[in-house]
């Protein structure tokens, strides 16, 4: 009987710690529920970021070891020096329901990244080896929703996102300590800035490669220089390691917002590769690009610094008829801006001033 009664106890204290473990269990798991890592990662995200519809997208990293994620690869990199550009806006949906974060297959950004690497990183060919990445964008819409700082935030976000591993892919494994240019255009310039400010902050040991930096078509200010005083802007024609950039207008609009232009901003002339107002006539241009066409033309335009507005300013009445922005964005951009030509109008002097900077580095 004795022998039995212990069993029993024996039996029901085991029950008894068992159930309490289990109901520790239970409290445990409740207090310290499973991380969701979609949620984890939410909070690393900009909150200006996150007014970006479609902006989960980053969510999931791009593998720049699947070629279908590079625009352009060179198949043998026989240049001494190679290019990485970065394209402008080209994601511009019209539908009111369209997000504003493009995925990296998006039919309509992949034509105009295509357009883009015609008539603009184009003028790199002559001398570099050209490797540009496809990378997830923003709409137009979907920045100037943000105002000017909210702006700033998501282009830096971005910048760290897809370009970033682009870089990194492309560093190991394409770049073979080759000395090398980066450059852009509009969105991509911003996002160039980004990536000369943080990426190449950290690392130096890459930045000392560095030919130039033409992230045209976006402001550079020498608060920028100011705070990531590893910047400087050009003064020259053959000047390296150093930011070359400009935003070009007509005269009407002098007075206008443009959303691309900075206040104090820096600019440098495309046609004579001075930083003061001295006046580069139409002569001095070696020729020009027709973005519709997609062929080279006879110079189409002069060029003259609004020291006070930092932009170039181009007075040919051809230019003025064919190039000025479509009128639905004259309200961002004013009436008279030329963004959509900062490299055409200047192409061939662009593409020997390349070829400049490439031997004053090889040289130095």
């Amino acid at each position: 009987m004795k022998t039995r009664n212990i069993l029993h106890t024996l039996t029901a204290l085991m029950m008894l710690a068992a159930t309490a473990g289990l109901t520790a269990a239970c409290t445990s798991n409740n207090d310290n529920p499973t991380t969701d890592p979609m949620e984890e990662w939410r909070q690393t995200v900009p909150k200006s970021v996150q007014k970006l519809t479609g902006y989960e997208k980053f969510y999931t990293q791009m593998d720049y070891a699947k070629s279908d994620n590079w625009l352009n690869v060179p198949a043998k990199a026989d240049k001494a020096v190679d290019v990485f550009f970065i394209y402008p806006t080209c994601y511009m949906p019209t539908e009111e329901t369209a997000l504003a974060v493009c995925d990296i297959d998006n039919a309509q950004m992949r034509e105009g990244a295509q357009h883009t690497f015609r008539i603009q990183a184009s003028v790199f060919a002559e001398s570099c080896n050209i490797f540009m990445p496809y990378y997830r964008q923003y709409s137009i819409n979907g920045l100037f929703a943000l105002g000017t700082e909210g702006v700033n935030e998501a282009m830096r976000y971005s910048a760290s996102q897809d370009l970033t591993r682009a870089l990194d892919y492309y560093f190991k494994n394409w770049n073979q300590d080759r000395p090398f240019i980066i450059a852009g255009h509009s969105q991509g310039s911003a996002l160039t800035i980004m990536l000369l400010e943080d990426y190449f902050g950290r690392h130096p040991e890459l930045y000392q490669r560095m030919v130039a930096a033409y992230p045209i078509g976006y402001g550079v200010t020498p608060t920028d220089l100011k705070q990531f005083p590893h910047l400087k802007f050009a003064e020259g024609a053959t000047d390296t390691g150093v930011i070359v950039s400009w935003n070009t207008e007509g005269p009407q609009n002098d007075g206008h917002n443009n959303v691309v232009v900075k206040q104090d901003e820096l600019c440098i002339n495309p046609l004579n590769w001075k930083r003061d107002d001295t006046y580069a006539s139409i002569e001095e241009n070696l020729g020009s690009f027709n973005n519709n066409t997609e062929q080279l033309v006879p110079a189409m335009a002069d060029a003259q610094i609004n020291v006070k507005r930092g932009v170039i300013v181009v007075t040919t009445e051809e230019v003025a008829q064919q190039c000025a922005i479509p009128a639905p964005m004259s309200q961002f951009f004013g009436p008279q801006c030329y963004h959509g030509w900062d490299y055409a109008l200047f192409y061939v002097n662009l593409q020997k001033n390349i070829a400049d900077r490439i031997a004053a580095w090889q040289t130095k």
